[in-house]
């Protein structure tokens, strides 16, 4: 460990401390899933390897980033970022809250009754085709379903996401996280709604 003169550990002494004692807490290969997602665009990253990622904390990930990302002098700085986010995002959604990126009344009731109103606006074909492309890799979702979805939205595409998932126990949580993310996002796009 490198120290100044005064005996005050430097930036780099802090960093490199800090680094040993989070790797405590998190193994390598869950340290090179996250890397090669985000720098390798490798396939995402597994649920415990999440779990673990979350448990460590934003600031531990963030600094494993940084000192990845200094000596690659190739890589688009801003896409590494969005990638990071794109990691981080859903590993927190899967373990903060297992079934739920919203926040969800607390009365089991109110949220089927909630959940109950957003069904009485979309096809059953339309939530078949949402579920088949988010859970099973099925097909795009069609401009009509999309246009459907769009228009009960964002909340009741959570919350019917979120049931869904609920019931799947062996489901991947940070792909179909991501997945449902692409749905929306695509859907937002093709029917060119707007949303903050």
């Amino acid at each position: 460990m490198i120290f100044s003169s005064f005996g005050i550990p430097t930036s780099e002494a802090l960093i490199s401390k800090t680094l040993d004692e989070y790797k405590k807490h998190i193994s390598i290969k869950c340290i090179r899933e996250v890397g090669a997602s985000i720098f390798e665009g490798k396939a995402s990253v597994t649920d415990a390897c999440c779990h673990d990622l979350a448990s460590v904390g934003k600031n531990c990930h963030d600094l494993f980033f940084n000192f990845a990302l200094a000596p690659k002098l190739n890589v688009d700085k801003s896409r590494a970022l969005a990638k990071r986010e794109q990691v981080w995002s859903p590993c927190v959604a899967i373990t903060v809250s297992p079934t739920s990126s919203i926040t969800i009344p607390t009365s089991e009731v109110l949220n089927l009754k909630i959940l109950y109103e957003c069904i009485k606006h979309i096809s059953i074909k339309c939530a078949g085709e949402v579920g088949a492309s988010i859970f099973e890799g099925g097909a795009s979702v069609t401009n009509a379903c999309c246009h459907d979805l769009v228009s009960v939205g964002k909340t009741c595409h959570d919350r019917f996401f979120n049931y869904v998932l609920a019931s799947k126990p062996n489901v991947a949580k940070f792909s179909a996280f991501v997945k449902s993310a692409q749905v929306w996002s695509r859907c937002v796009a093709t029917c060119n709604y707007s949303f903050p």
